[in-house]
């Protein structure tokens, strides 16, 4: 249904937070559909990041790493702050958008991007305490859905983001990085 909806609904029930689904991989048609529950030029609700996903199965599903700089809301400064990111949800996860990949290593790509992360029940049962450190990581550095993203990219045959939080920042590095350097950074959980 049109975004119009979320918004006249959520200027009328003043939720605490709101998420919408527009199920596309275009970021540019997710950011619209969020600017569509604009009321009084204030947007009303944030959506599940498709875009960011899609990136995730081509990244780790078929090393295609450089994917992981396409552009989605949790990776433009203007929208990150509305962007939900997750690896599955209930429709994604019983159909062929299923992430068939190493699903620890793409919960830690969502739980150290800006956006507001989105554990799907699934992965937090089979892989809850490895899920449970990238949290604990995630708020000691003080991450949020507008946190910058000091660097990233492919290295090697893998890739690496950099987000500073309020508190520090996490490296977060996939695949097989040799020439990275991570002088000022402790290990915290592999």
């Amino acid at each position: 249904y049109a975004p119009k909806y979320t918004a006249l609904y959520n200027a009328t029930a003043k939720p605490t937070y709101s998420v919408g689904e527009y199920y596309d991989g275009d970021p540019s048609k997710v950011k619209k559909w969020v600017d569509g529950t604009k009321q009084d030029n204030v947007i009303q609700s944030a959506a599940f990041d498709f875009p960011l996903k899609f990136y995730i199965n081509n990244a780790l599903g078929s090393g295609k790493w450089n994917r992981l700089d396409g552009e989605s809301l949790a990776s433009n400064a203007e929208y990150r702050r509305y962007s939900v990111t997750f690896v599955d949800n209930h429709d994604t996860y019983r159909g062929d958008d299923k992430c068939k990949a190493n699903l620890e290593a793409a919960n830690a790509f969502i739980l150290t991007m800006p956006g507001t992360p989105c554990v799907f029940l699934n992965h937090w049962t089979t892989y809850k305490t490895a899920i449970k450190k990238m949290i604990f990581l995630r708020k000691k550095a003080g991450i949020a859905n507008t946190s910058d993203i000091v660097e990233k990219g492919q290295k090697d045959a893998g890739y690496y983001v950099k987000v500073k939080g309020e508190n520090g920042s996490v490296l977060l590095v996939l695949g097989n990085v040799q020439s990275l350097s991570t002088e000022g950074y402790k290990l915290a959980t592999e």
